[in-house]
């Protein structure tokens, strides 16, 4: 297959994100452990304030020829797999998927020679991997397809802690709901989820800076506490990825009406979306209904 086209329009595939929002939420991230004395800390076993986290992974993206033209067409179906799913889940792949910083809240919190990343990339690392994100191509350009993503893959985070000896525990997932990507590069719609992952000691890791619903600022607890239901709350997390390199499509032996793009290095930004807090007061009065119902039901 003879067609080239840039990896920023397809092979950019990766993440998830909040469709919509604005502004990126300030949060924190708690470890559980004092790995340095730097100034700006929320506490001695978290980061400072933070709004958004630098991240980078690796990918590859399979498309299939559905209409059999031998060529790139509007409708082809694609597959991608990206960062540990695609590398493994060991030590020596957060050289090409991690998340490699946390950037501060500019106004309103410690200035940055007082953001404590407490430790990080020394002591504890973050990292991600995505299968099976599938999607359509619904338009070309010259400067490559735009396509669609469809809802249902997951993207599981996974931890290295030194103190816990944590090596690879999957402590938070997004499920994505929908996304595209197209000349600018890609974006995905998704919200964090922990079914499963009860108990998990990294749970809570992430917490919110200024938001809290029922007493709780901690992404797991606001997730199983802040409605009616475990995950009632949505907390939507969001990714932009930019990568400028031109590849050629890849034809996979023995099968013409397929062809591979990648493996393909990118990076990108990545951030958290909640609700406001009057949406917060309504999960919390929802909780608190819920519980008086369950209560009465056992009285009868």
């Amino acid at each position: 297959m003879a067609s080239k086209f840039s990896l920023k329009a397809l092979s950019a595939a990766a993440l998830i994100l909040a469709a919509g929002a604005a502004n990126a939420d300030a949060f924190y991230v708690d470890v559980g452990t004092s790995y340095d004395t730097v100034g700006g800390k929320v506490n001695s076993t978290s980061t400072a304030v933070k709004t958004e986290m630098n991240v980078r992974y690796r990918s590859q993206t399979t498309i299939t020829d559905t209409n059999g033209s031998l060529g790139l067409d509007v409708g082809d179906r694609t597959n991608t797999t990206a960062g540990l799913a695609l590398t493994g889940i060991n030590t020596g792949s957060l050289a090409t998927t991690a998340i490699t910083n946390f950037t501060p809240l500019p106004v309103g919190f410690p200035s940055p020679g007082t953001n404590s990343n407490n430790g990080y990339g020394s002591n504890w690392v973050i990292s991600f991997g995505i299968s099976n994100l599938q999607g359509t191509v619904t338009g070309l350009s010259p400067n490559g397809p735009t396509i669609s993503y469809d809802a249902g893959a997951v993207i599981n985070f996974y931890i290295w802690d030194s103190a816990s000896g944590a090596a690879g525990l999957n402590f938070m997932n997004i499920v994505v709901s929908n996304g595209q990507t197209g000349v600018g590069g890609t974006v995905l719609n998704g919200r964090v989820d922990f079914t499963g992952i009860e108990g998990n000691q990294f749970a809570n890791l992430f917490h919110s800076a200024d938001k809290s619903c029922n007493g709780f600022n901690g992404y797991f607890d606001m997730w199983q506490n802040c409605g009616a239901n475990p995950g009632d709350l949505n907390i939507s997390f969001r990714t932009d990825f930019n990568t400028d390199v031109l590849v050629s499509p890849v034809v996979i032996p023995g099968d013409p009406l397929q062809f591979v793009i990648g493996p393909a290095d990118h990076d990108g930004s990545a951030r958290f979306e909640l609700p406001e807090p009057g949406s917060l007061a309504l999960a919390g009065l929802a909780l608190v209904g819920a519980a008086s119902i369950r209560r009465r039901k056992q009285a009868a």
